[in-house]
């Protein structure tokens, strides 16, 4: 009966703190998304969200260091996936062509040990996908929402890391 009530004791201590933290108004980060990734949110409107005041301190401290904050669906795969988004805005957008080279390269060696996937033509149709623009909105829209190629991505950093 003691491990029972401590038990029920810290999940009761975590419902606190959660609670503490945002406030009930305030949906999920991912309440709402249509796709994968969410559309950017700059980090100044959250803080209005969250009562703790530690949390806010740092939140205002990310909000220095970056421009906004990319939802992404928590769906298991949801590391890998914030993963890639910041890759690819890095490399295409920022454009980072040694990044860029590099993430080739690697889609080419894993090729070699995956030989079923279509790891080596990852990349050019990502670029394919994003087209002449390269805007923010197609990279999120035609590659980072689409699920396919979204997932393809996905599974070559996830073969990537168990290799």
């Amino acid at each position: 009966k003691k491990k029972k009530k401590s038990a029920g004791k810290k999940k009761n201590q975590r419902k606190k703190i959660l609670r503490g933290m945002l406030s009930a108004a305030e949906p999920p980060l991912d309440a709402g998304m249509v796709g994968l990734v969410g559309a950017p949110r700059p980090f100044a409107s959250m803080q209005g969200d969250v009562v703790n005041p530690l949390i806010r301190d740092k939140i205002r401290h990310l909000g220095t260091l970056f421009s906004c904050l990319l939802p992404v669906r928590g769906d298991g795969n949801c590391f890998f996936r914030a993963v890639l988004v910041s890759v690819l805005r890095y490399a295409l957008l920022d454009g980072q062509a040694a990044l860029w080279e590099a993430v080739c390269r690697c889609a080419d060696r894993m090729q070699k040990r995956f030989p079923t996937h279509a790891f080596a033509t990852l990349p050019q149709r990502t670029e394919e996908a994003i087209g002449e623009d390269r805007s923010e909105a197609a990279l999120m829209a035609r590659v980072c929402n689409d699920a396919r190629l979204s997932d393809e991505w996905v599974l070559l950093l996830r073969a990537l890391v168990g290799s």
